[in-house]
C-alpha cells in the first residue's frame, strides 16, 4: 500500500516533462514569443502580366520571369495558362518512350536520355515508370 501511495503522490516527476514540451511550443508556452508572420501574396499588376507574356513568348523560362517578378514558377504558369498563352511543355511521345525504354536497358542513363530527347531526365524518369519499367540503382 505504501509504494502505490509513493507511487502517485509525487506527481511533479510526470508534470515537469510536459511542461518543458509547452513551453517550447510558440504560441503556447511563452506568450512573448512573436508568432509566425503569414507570407505575403504578390499580385501582379497588368503592366507586370504583359511583361511575363511578352517574356515568356521571347523565349525566356517561367523560372527566370518569376524571379524578375518575385513569384513562383507556378504562378507565371497559371497566368499564361488564363490568358490563353501556349506552353513550351516537352512531353514524349509513345515512340519516344519506347525508344528511351530500349536506350535505358541497354545502359543509358536518364541524363542520357533526357538531354537526347530535349527533355529533364526527371521527365524520362516519369515516362518510363508509367510505361511500366523497373528504375533501378546502378
Amino acid at each position: 500500500m505504501v509504494e502505490v501511495i509513493n507511487r502517485y503522490s509525487n506527481q511533479d516527476k510526470a508534470i515537469e516533462p510536459l511542461k518543458r514540451i509547452i513551453q517550447y511550443q510558440p504560441g503556447i508556452g511563452n506568450p512573448e514569443e512573436p508568432r509566425r508572420t503569414r507570407q505575403i501574396q504578390k499580385r501582379l499588376s497588368h503592366k507586370e502580366m504583359q511583361e511575363a507574356i511578352r517574356r515568356y513568348q521571347a523565349g525566356e523560362t517561367a523560372r527566370t520571369i518569376g524571379a524578375a517578378l518575385g513569384v513562383n514558377r507556378k504562378t507565371v504558369l497559371a497566368l499564361l495558362k488564363r490568358q490563353r498563352v501556349s506552353t513550351r511543355y516537352n512531353l514524349l511521345s509513345a515512340e519516344d518512350i519506347s525508344l528511351a525504354s530500349q536506350l535505358y536497358a541497354d545502359g543509358a542513363s536518364l541524363a542520357q536520355l533526357g538531354q537526347q530527347f530535349g527533355v529533364d531526365r526527371g521527365t524520362v524518369r516519369r515516362a518510363l515508370l508509367k510505361a511500366g519499367l523497373k528504375i533501378g540503382q546502378r
